[in-house]
């Protein structure tokens, strides 16, 4: 799915391995509605997916909704460690 001036179409991003998951079920449900999000604030599909992934990953950690804050951190420590 492209988004607004996305004319690639194609991303891919592997999200962070968790070691021990709080909870897969719910998971899916994370990714999907952070993705929708990104693409209603206009994100192109990359950054829509680092979103995503992010949501989905801090519920497996957690086994509940990230709020805007722990994805904040989340994402700030992906850029952190790789640099």
């Amino acid at each position: 799915m492209a988004g607004p001036g996305d004319t690639s179409g194609s991303y891919s991003a592997t999200p962070v391995f968790i070691a021990n998951p709080t909870s897969y079920t719910g998971a899916g449900d994370n990714f999907n509605a952070a993705y929708c999000i990104g693409q209603l604030l206009g994100l192109d599909a990359g950054a829509s997916l680092i979103l995503a992934n992010s949501s989905s990953n801090c519920y497996i950690k957690t086994g509940e909704s990230p709020s805007t804050t722990q994805l904040n951190n989340h994402i700030s420590q992906l850029i952190s460690s790789s640099l």
